[in-house]
Formats: structure tokens, C-alpha cells, sequence
């Protein structure tokens, strides 16, 4: 056991401690139904692991804590006596005795101290009957040595101890130990399983047998009343003039003639408790009887039957207040106020239970000592060769060399093939000794033959890191100057195109003006009087020939204008600031899908949207990549079917890749790798538009590491791919 006091106590040790104590209160708390008033009290399971961690003091506390629950199971608190002593009992054997196992000094309290001390309190203090008091210490000697059982595998088994006191070095198991506690496990689980079952069937039996005799003697009584008393009808109201006309000692001697043989109490009774005529001679006839309200009454599973339990007053074990309850059928019968009342004490029916109870837990515990010594025996007989097998090993190198070896022998085919490979291990390591002392001489031969020529390939390799690292900087120094260079081509660009905005705001302004003019001298020549000839010239050329033209000039300004404004974005691009987040796709779809929402419902297009993956990148330029691609599909879109647009998503190794499938007109192929080309479009007439869309996306994700490409076909659809980093935890 851990010697806590030299230890240094730490929040991971008050934690575990706090849940080993609340393990054993709660292994009582949730204490399994072996049979009515006997349960299976796990909880010295947690008492144990306590004594062998934390020591005697805390295993006590944790002992009386649990043991306290026993008072709902039981009825009384004397349970604490005996656990609180036992992890003290234990504790004193194995200080005395620390060869001794855990099993062995628990079983040996249960025999000397825990069964006397129980049977003393059973039959002195609660005057319990020696029936259940013999069961109940058999029980309690089967739950502490298989309790014990389960102890000493969690503490050999697991990390616990290590767990809680990581400097501790603790015993480890031999493997006649390990062998014993599993074939000691495998004996005990299932000898525990069959005597749940057998108890429980043979409970399920008496109840079965009593319920059956209480229901027959009921409906007996309200058959024979019936035909022998009333003549075949009883009457619908029981009063005063019917309690006139019966013949009480009839119906007396009738239900006497019912119960002969049995302990079941027989009434007639109508209106509610009076009683018409019982076996009971202590209930006279008028008088008043409930029987449901002389104790704690509950109803079972049969129709009408009802268990009363007496008060706990003195305070005794369950199964010796069950042993005072009795079984109620209430039988109404049909058409009348009167109804019968069977009722019979469940003490005779107790006592088969118990006796089956009592001779069940002592084969147990015949089948558990014989199982121990047949589990140690076999224990011994395969472990044995294996220990002189390890003690042979020991140093095998050096014995080899200075002793003959003599090896263990085994009846199991197993073990004994193991001996057989040690033996032939050792003839081949005694060879390969002697050409270890030859290899290792060649070995210095080669090793000083390796160190010259790994000394001239360092040599040729730190040459080769130093052009490498030349190389390298050149190469940085590259990228910085392109970098620069890239900086300068978009400034140049963005003012470029800010300072032909000027001009082309002065032509549209002009143009317009002269568009005003044009009206106005149209006004002024239908005042002059000029020959015909000459007045249809001028008004054709201001009606028709100056209109035209500034309509040409008008357009190619705001064709200029629209060419600009995509250039001035495509430059702010490289000077936007990049903000990487963490982005739910879903969202940021249904956004676009919204703000595009005019233009899908004039397409009458659909738009699907699979659920999509997270991802990482620009909140506002990853909005402007998909907003630009849904925006293509529905100006690309064929006039020959509705438009469908599916959104999906699937993991790949680069992170996520999305795909927008629509099926517009699609794009031929040899037009595939142009479309990326800035102010490439398919079809410049007939859609509007700059050529600008798929570049600024291209540019978008190359700037968040993303990746941009198409699948298409003319005339069937196209399908765009786009690549993003993958969500950060």
C-alpha cells in the first residue's frame, strides 16, 4: 500500500480521492437487485482502491460514507459497523502479512470478524431469524471476496497507481498473479450471473404460485356465494334488508370450507370496507376493514393485487419487513357493491426464497474456494517453467560464455516451444559471438576508410549549400525586384486610368451639349426662310447625320468609361488589404444569392446549393469570385432551356474545392484558356459586359492562395472549379 504521508499531496490527488469515495458511495447508491432485500453493494470496490492509495484513514471515511446508504437499502445503519471495519481489518493483516493477497485477507475478516460480528446484530440486536441471517452472511462473504477480486485487477491491471503517485514504483504483478485474478474473473462473472438469474427465477416462481392461489381463492369465494348463497345473483345493492335475510354462519362456514389448507384470509365485504363475513375472527360481521390502509401499500404487477409493508418501526432489513407483508387480492364482483378480499402473510412463501437463496450463495462460495485452488494450481503449473525460463535469460550474453545452461521443461506446447527457441537462440548467439570479435575489427577498418570520404563529401556538399544559399538570395532578390516592378505596373495603371476618366467625362459632357444644340438649330432653320433644297439638306444632317455620330461618340465613351472603371478595380486588387478568416460558405452563398436576386428571378433561372464546406479567406473578395460566377451563368445562359445552377463542395488535398455547374451555352474549347485573358469575352455583341469578371477572379485567388479552372462544353454547360484553403481549428 502507498505510504501518503511521505508523498506530496497535489489537486490531481484530492481529484481522484474525491472520486474513488464517490465511486463507493455510488456503488451502494446504484447497488444491483441480487433478490428482494439483498443487494450487490459495489462499493468496497472504491474502498479497497482507497486503502491501497490513499491509505487507512481516508478507506475508513470512504467506508462509512457509502456504508451509510445502506440505510435506504436496509433499513438500519448497522451495515456501517462491519464495512467501516473491514478496509481497517484489511489494512492491519497486510501491514502484518505483506506477502499475503488482497482476496485472502478480506475473506479472512468476512470468516472471523465481519460474518460473526453480523450474525450477532442479526440475531442479539434486530432479532432477525437465523434463516436470514445465514443468507445474508453468505451473501456478504461472496460480495467481499469478489469485490477484493475486482480491486486487485483494476490496481494490477491499469494505471491507477501510477496515475496518482507518479514517483511511486509499484509491485508489478507476476504472471501466476495475472493468471490467477483472470481465471479467478472468468469463474466468478459467470457463477455471479447464474445465481442473479436462479434467484431471481426462484422468486419469480413463489410470487407466480402465490399470486395463483390468491386469484383462485377470490374468485372461488364470489362463485360459491353466488350459486350456494344467493342462488346464482347477487344483488346489485348490499343494505340493511339484505344483512337481514343472509344467513351469516352459511357464509361463514362456506369461506372457512375455501380456506381449509391454506394461511389465506377470506372476507366478503361490500359498500366500501363492511364486512359481511370473514375467516379473521378478529372482524365481526358489520363492522368496518380497509384493508389498503394498515401500511404502506403498492400495487403489483397483477390486476387488483396489492403488496402492504409494515412501518420500519424498530428499523429492520428489508427482507425481514418483506417477511412481515402481505399480499392483497381485491376481487369486485360484477354488478354488486359487494367484492371479496384474499390476503395471506408473504412470510411462508419468504422462507422457500430464502432457503434457496441460502443453499445458492454457499455453492457459490464451495464453487469459488474450489475454483480459487484449481485456478492457483494452474496458475503455478504454467508459470513456473516461465519464471526459470526469465531466471535462465538473465544475463545470457555472460553465462554463455562461463556456464553450462540447463533449461526448464514444460508439458504445454506452447511454453515448451519457447524453451526450445531460447535454446536455439543461445546456440546462435554463442556463434555469432566469435564472429562479432572478427567483424568488429573490420568494422574499425571501414569505419576509418568511411570517415575519410564522408570528411571529402562534406567538404563537396558544404561547397554545394553555399552556391545553394548564393542561388537563393539571387532568387529573393529577384522576386522583391518583381514584386516592386508589380507594384509600379499597378500604380501606373491606376493613375492611367484616373486621368483618362478627365477627358472622357469632358467628350460625354460636350456631346451632350452638342446633342442640345442640334434641337436648337433644328428650331432656328424653321425660321429662316431658305430654298427647299437646301433646308431639307440641313435638317436631314441635324435630324439624322449629327445624332448618329454622337450616339457613336456617346457609346464608345461609355464603352471607354466601363473599360476604365475595370481596369481601376483590377489595379485596387493588388492594394487591397487582405483580411484571412474563417468562413461559413452556407452564409456567404446565401448573401450572394440574395443580393442576385432580381437577376435570377428575370432568368427565371434555379439555383441549388449543396451544404458547403468551410473555409479560409477574404470575406469580401471571396463574395466577388462566386457573385462574378453566378453572374456569367445567367448572362451565359441558352434560350433554349431554364437555367439550373448547382453549388457544391468536397474536401480535397489542396483544402476545399467548390464547383458552380450550370447549363448555359457552355464555351468551345479552344476559347477555354482565353476567357482568363483580360477584356476576352465570348460573345462581345450580344451580352453585355468588359471581359474583366474571370481575370479579377483568377487574380482574387491567386492573391489567397486559391486555384481557378473550368470544364465546359458548347452548348451543354459549364463548370467552374475553385480551390480555398481549409478551415483552421
Amino acid at each position: 500500500m502507498t505510504n501518503q504521508t511521505e508523498s506530496r499531496w497535489g489537486v490531481r490527488q484530492y481529484c481522484i480521492l474525491m472520486l474513488l469515495i464517490g465511486a463507493s458511495l455510488l456503488g451502494n447508491l446504484l447497488a444491483p437487485k441480487l433478490f428482494t432485500g439483498f443487494n450487490y453493494l459495489f462499493g468496497s470496490v472504491g474502498v479497497i482502491l482507497v486503502l491501497r492509495l490513499f491509505g487507512v484513514g481516508w478507506s475508513v471515511v470512504a467506508a462509512l460514507l457509502a456504508a451509510a446508504w445502506c440505510k435506504q437499502l436496509f433499513g438500519h445503519y448497522y451495515a456501517m459497523v462491519w464495512l467501516g471495519l473491514e478496509p481497517l481489518f484489511v489494512w492491519f493483516w497486510l501491514k502484518r502479512r505483506p506477502a499475503d493477497s488482497l482476496i485472502l485477507a478480506d475473506s479472512i475478516y468476512w470468516i472471523v470478524v465481519g460474518g460473526p460480528l453480523l450474525i450477532f446484530i442479526f440475531l442479539v440486536v434486530l432479532k432477525v431469524p437465523l434463516l436470514g441471517t445465514s443468507a445474508a452472511v453468505l451473501m456478504y462473504l461472496a460480495i467481499g471476496v469478489t469485490n477484493s477480486l475486482f480491486a486487485t485487477l483494476i490496481m494490477s491491471q491499469s494505471s491507477l497507481g501510477r496515475l496518482v503517485w507518479p514517483d511511486h514504483r509499484f509491485q508489478r504483478v507476476t504472471i501466476a498473479q495475472f493468471i490467477f485474478q483472470v481465471l479467478m474473473l472468468a469463474i466468478v462473472l459467470p457463477a455471479l450471473l447464474v445465481l442473479v438469474l436462479s434467484g431471481q427465477h426462484r422468486e419469480y416462481d413463489v410470487k407466480l404460485k402465490l399470486f395463483d392461489t390468491l386469484e383462485i381463492k377470490a374468485r372461488q369465494v364470489g362463485y360459491e356465494v353466488r350459486q350456494k348463497i344467493y342462488g346464482g345473483s347477487y344483488p346489485k345493492v348490499f343494505g340493511a334488508k339484505q344483512r337481514a335475510e343472509l344467513d351469516l354462519a352459511a357464509v361463514t362456514k362456506l369461506l372457512q370450507g375455501i380456506q381449509t389448507g391454506s394461511a389465506i384470509s377470506l372476507h366478503l365485504m361490500a359498500n366500501k370496507g363492511e364486512v359481511i363475513a370473514s375467516t379473521n375472527p378478529d372482524l365481526s360481521a358489520g363492522g368496518l376493514y380497509d384493508p389498503l390502509q394498515l401500511g404502506n401499500v403498492t400495487h403489483v404487477e397483477r390486476d387488483q393485487m396489492f403488496l402492504r409493508m409494515p412501518a420500519n418501526h424498530p428499523p429492520v432489513p428489508l427482507w425481514q419487513r418483506a417477511g412481515k407483508s402481505s399480499y392483497i387480492r381485491m376481487y369486485p364482483i360484477p354488478g354488486s357493491t359487494m367484492y371479496v378480499v384474499a390476503e395471506t402473510l408473504f412470510e411462508p412463501y419468504q422462507a422457500r426464497i430464502l432457503r434457496g437463496h441460502r443453499d445458492s450463495l454457499a455453492a457459490l462460495l464451495v464453487y469459488l474456494v474450489s475454483g480459487a485452488v484449481l485456478a492457483s494450481l494452474l496458475a503455478r503449473h504454467i508459470a513456473t517453467p516461465l519464471v526459470q525460463l526469465s531466471s535462465t535469460t538473465t544475463d545470457l550474453p555472460g553465462r554463455l560464455l562461463s556456464e553450462d545452461i540447463i533449461w526448464p521443461e514444460s508439458g504445454i506446447v506452447e511454453v515448451h516451444q519457447l524453451i526450445e527457441n531460447s535454446q536455439k537462440m543461445s546456440h546462435t548467439l554463442s556463434g555469432q559471438f566469435r564472429e562479432i570479435a572478427q567483424i568488429n575489427a573490420d568494422l574499425e577498418d571501414r569505419v576509418a576508410e568511411r570517415t575519410r570520404e564522408l570528411s571529402e563529401t562534406n567538404l563537396s556538399l558544404r561547397q554545394e549549400i553555399d552556391e545553394r544559399i548564393k542561388a537563393e538570395r539571387e532568387r529573393d532578390r529577384l522576386m522583391r525586384e518583381l514584386e516592386t516592378k508589380n507594384k509600379e505596373l499597378e500604380s501606373i495603371i491606376y493613375v492611367s486610368s484616373h486621368d483618362l476618366r478627365s477627358p472622357l467625362v469632358n467628350i460625354q459632357g460636350f456631346s451632350r451639349k452638342l446633342a442640345k444644340n442640334c434641337i436648337s438649330l433644328q428650331t432656328g432653320l424653321a425660321e429662316l426662310e431658305l430654298p427647299s433644297d437646301r433646308q431639307q439638306e440641313l435638317v436631314k444632317l441635324l435630324t439624322e447625320s449629327m445624332p448618329r455620330s454622337l450616339d457613336f461618340i456617346t457609346g464608345s465613351v461609355e464603352k471607354m468609361d466601363s473599360l476604365l472603371s475595370g481596369l481601376l478595380r483590377l489595379s485596387r486588387l493588388g492594394r487591397a488589404a487582405i483580411v484571412m478568416e474563417n468562413l461559413d460558405m452556407n452564409l456567404v452563398m446565401s448573401k450572394i444569392i440574395n443580393s442576385l436576386a432580381y437577376q435570377i428571378e428575370s432568368a427565371g433561372a434555379r439555383i441549388v446549393v449543396d451544404t458547403l464546406l468551410p473555409c479560409q479567406g477574404d470575406a469580401i473578395q471571396i463574395s466577388q469570385v462566386f457573385t462574378n460566377l453566378l453572374d456569367n451563368a445567367i448572362k451565359y445562359r441558352s434560350a433554349d432551356r431554364t437555367l439550373e445552377v448547382l453549388i457544391s463542395s468536397r474536401a480535397c488535398t489542396d483544402g476545399v474545392r467548390y464547383c458552380v455547374a450550370d447549363n448555359g451555352i457552355g464555351i468551345r474549347a479552344e476559347y477555354q484558356a482565353q476567357v482568363w485573358e483580360i477584356f476576352q469575352r465570348i460573345n462581345p455583341r450580344d451580352i453585355p459586359g468588359e471581359g474583366l469578371g474571370l481575370t479579377v477572379c483568377r487574380r482574387i485567388l491567386d492573391r489567397l492562395n486559391g486555384t481557378i479552372w473550368l470544364e465546359a462544353e458548347e452548348g451543354t454547360g459549364s463548370r467552374f472549379y475553385v480551390t480555398l484553403p481549409a478551415q483552421r481549428s
